[in-house]
């Protein structure tokens, strides 16, 4: 087990979630100092631990032993171009486009939820 990597990954994904360590270590119950420490790969965390962490971060686990390119997601890319691969040109011309359409309503939806912060 790469520590210094599960530490990197688990601050990153805070980091991405505009989450401070104080927030995360509330969270899941434990002291930011433990949380700094799990980030510096001067402690390792528990299984239950490292549950608590993704689903506070709201990612998987094996995001956060093996990054964003994950073996999960990997596969999970390799299913879609399985998919694709048994398509016409007209086909995959149709997948295309219900994708855009897809993913302008995703990326809508999030803009819509994300609220600003008001820092003063």
């Amino acid at each position: 087990m790469d520590y210094v990597f599960l530490g990197k990954n688990i601050r990153l994904a805070r980091v991405e979630k505009h989450m401070t360590q104080e927030q995360l270590a509330q969270l899941i119950g434990c002291s930011t100092v433990f949380i700094s420490e799990i980030e510096k790969a001067k402690k390792r965390p528990s299984l239950e631990t490292l549950h608590k962490i993704s689903v506070s971060l709201g990612v998987g686990t094996d995001e956060l032993f093996y990054g964003k390119n994950s073996p999960i997601e990997s596969s999970q890319l390799m299913r879609i171009t399985e998919m694709l691969n048994k398509r016409t040109p007209q086909e995959l011309s149709m997948v295309r486009q219900l994708l855009e359409v897809l993913f302008q309503n995703l990326d809508s939806t999030k803009s819509e939820q994300t609220v600003p912060v008001d820092h003063e």
